[in-house]
């Protein structure tokens, strides 16, 4: 009997691979095809701002990008757990941000215009994404940005901070090899957000938060059981377009794939 169910949990993660290697790509081209359609139907005359959230009015330059999660972030629901934070960082008073993979750029830009004191560093590999954070940038007349490809452990201990520093990570499991116990100590003054890729390798969080233990202070927060209070804007959109426009496809088509992530900061704070 228990020779039978471990073959049929094998089978089941063997049939989940030939599933992914094969239809993944697909499932996401549909993902960004019905995205785009949907931004269309919110936006007029091709002007594409996010409706809601402390980053309402961001304007998008165009629809060029290949983002799942495009429509979330043009509703201003992307990673709704996330906005009380967003408001405490805005209110503080950094002189850096280092966002290591700002993608196309939607917290990077976003923070720079309500942030117009503090320099925003973008890190990511993927050059399409840095160019078209640039193109965001110009239509949002923001210019204390700049522009980095990339991030590791030994960039972070060469930055020359000038002041109150944040970091926010997303880089897709890339968290261990990052902040290493060197870099935290060097950065034990420093405020962090880092999204935890247990879903890359299950033992991220737990050796991540382990190490930060003698430096920081932590909350942690996930994507269950998100309330989209408030939400304007989404009125025109059926009950089926909706549903599909607040999903943020973690994993593939209609599926959120269970992330978490923690928001950081020193324990010598004043």
């Amino acid at each position: 009997m228990r020779k039978h169910l471990y073959r049929k949990l094998i089978d089941g993660i063997l049939l989940q691979r030939i599933d992914h290697m094969l239809f993944y790509d697909r499932r996401l081209q549909r993902v960004i095809k019905k995205g785009k359609q949907i931004v269309r139907t919110l936006s007029s005359n091709d002007d594409y701002k996010v409706l809601n959230g402390v980053f309402s009015g961001l304007k998008y330059p165009s629809l060029t990008i290949s983002e799942a999660a495009l429509v979330p972030k043009i509703i201003g629901s992307y990673e709704y757990q996330l906005q009380p934070w967003f408001r405490k960082i805005i209110e503080t008073n950094y002189t850096d941000i280092i966002d290591v993979g700002s993608a196309e750029g939607y917290y990077a830009v976003g923070l720079a215009t309500k942030m117009p004191n503090t320099t925003v560093h973008c890190y990511d590999i993927n050059e399409k994404d840095i160019n078209f954070s640039k193109q965001m940038a110009e239509i949002n007349n923001v210019r204390n940005m700049t522009w980095n490809t990339y991030c590791d452990d030994k960039t972070l201990m060469n930055f020359q901070r000038k002041g109150k520093t944040l970091i926010i990570c997303d880089c897709e499991g890339f968290e261990l090899q990052l902040f290493t116990d060197q870099v935290i100590q060097h950065c034990k003054d420093v405020d962090m957000l880092i999204e935890l890729h247990d879903v890359v390798n299950p033992i991220i969080s737990s050796t991540l938060l382990s190490r930060f233990q003698s430096t920081h202070t932590f909350s942690v927060v996930n994507n269950s059981n998100v309330h989209y209070d408030g939400i304007t804007g989404v009125e025109t959109l059926s009950a089926k377009e909706k549903e599909f426009a607040m999903c943020e496809h973690r994993g593939g088509l209609f599926k959120n794939t269970y992330m978490e992530w923690v928001f950081l900061t020193p324990k010598n704070a004043a």
